[in-house]
């Protein structure tokens, strides 16, 4: 019996030492764990504007409450740009948006792209586990140690490390567009969420038909992970979201050619470029927010900044006003699997008035309702059951 225990004790640390620990080397915050991961994909379907505007779109800041799955994929979006003229000479006049993002998808391999980014594919076709490692703090030689002995450490390890990091890959794929004329403009999008469909059952049969330890080569495997159809994208939800924004001939955001579009070759003082970054910017993290209140599957967990006050770094950009509520959420480890899992703590409010202004550019001039000098919001509710560190999430 005390055998017993004592073996439960050094697996439950050993355990949390995988999941929750990190070195003072690398100098991670362990509250980053469980961030989901996005793979982001936006073009325009503006001809009349050339370069200008995907120019824009491939310089916006990436969404800072994800890991970054994109791995500097350059091609993408001229890919998508491919994808959209092909599309539109087989469907005529009108564009089918969706049409667009299923081609995208499948004549890409966007699955398995996304599968390779994961795992980190060299070109001899081999695997390693460096981005899992980074992402939940794991010890990547470990991981792969334990992947081809099968322990139960490992199992477990890599059952967590699924669960909480794989399962939650993200794909964002957006069409926007920009029209008007000397008075106002609109600028819209048009987006689809989906979500990588990783489960226990397809981890078992990628790891044992299709994973190539480093420093192995195998042929018959590297061919069969190319033509690989085991994973799809679940298909979340969609965002459609149009603003008009209102100008003057002197003092335009985009200079105008004529009465119904602008000029691929505006703004041509590099100030108005930066204003119509950020209004592009702005649209598109409203986007991200609405999609979040909409999909509870898409929200971020974002840590508590401190107690006292209650506090985190969580504003307008993520679309808070006001009164939205947030649960409180500790981790702990599940001492039968080993994974880790959330548990409530209670619920806290967003104060008003007391609302960060961190959206992109908001430099001195602040909105109506924003924390003034600061970089969190202030929340209400009782703070003696928190602690610096517990993760939020808004509820509806």
């Amino acid at each position: 019996m005390i055998r017993q225990l004592l073996n439960f004790i050094l697996f439950y640390v050993v355990m949390l030492a995988y999941s929750l620990g990190y070195s003072q080397e690398s100098g991670k915050n362990k509250t980053d764990y469980l961030r989901s991961s996005l793979y982001l994909d936006l073009i325009s379907l503006e001809e009349a504007f050339g370069d200008e505007i995907p120019k824009i779109l491939n310089d916006l800041p990436f969404p800072d409450k994800y890991n970054n799955h994109n791995n500097q994929d350059t091609e993408s979006s001229s890919f998508l740009n491919m994808m959209q003229t092909y599309v539109r000479i087989g469907t005529g006049a009108e564009v089918d948006i969706d049409k667009i993002f299923q081609n995208y998808i499948d004549e890409s391999n966007l699955e398995n792209k996304l599968i390779a980014i994961w795992f980190n594919r060299q070109r001899d076709g081999t695997f390693n586990m460096e981005t899992v490692a980074e992402r939940g703090f794991y010890d990547a030689s470990q991981l792969e140690a334990d992947l081809a002995g099968q322990t139960l450490r490992g199992r477990a390890a890599l059952a967590d490390a699924g669960e909480n990091l794989i399962q939650n890959t993200f794909v964002v794929l957006g069409l926007m567009y920009v029209n008007g004329n000397h008075k106002k403009f609109a600028i819209g999008s048009n987006v689809r969420l989906y979500r990588l469909n990783w489960d226990k059952e397809k981890a078992a049969q990628f790891y044992k038909d299709y994973w190539i330890p480093k420093g192995s080569f195998n042929l018959e495997k590297r061919r069969a992970f190319e033509d690989m159809n085991l994973f799809d994208l679940e298909y979340i939800g969609s965002q459609s979201h149009t603003e008009v924004i209102k100008v003057s001939r002197r003092d335009p955001i985009l200079e105008l050619p004529d009465r119904r579009y602008f000029s691929a070759r505006l703004p041509r003082q590099i100030e108005n470029r930066k204003r119509f970054k950020t209004i592009v910017t702005r649209h598109f993290d409203e986007v991200y927010a609405n999609l979040q209140k909409k999909h509870p599957v898409f929200r971020v967990l974002t840590p508590l900044s401190s107690v006292n006050p209650l506090s985190a770094q969580i504003g307008m950009k993520e679309g808070l006003k006001g009164g939205e509520k947030f649960e409180v959420l500790e981790q702990s480890m599940n001492k039968e699997t080993g994974q880790i899992i959330l548990k409530r703590k209670g619920t806290i409010t967003v104060a008003t008035g007391k609302v960060w202004d961190n959206r992109y550019n908001a430099g001195e001039q602040q909105a109506d309702g924003a924390l003034q000098n600061e970089d969190y919001t202030l929340f209400k509710g009782s703070s003696n059951k928190y602690a610096s560190g517990m993760l939020i999430r808004q509820i509806n």
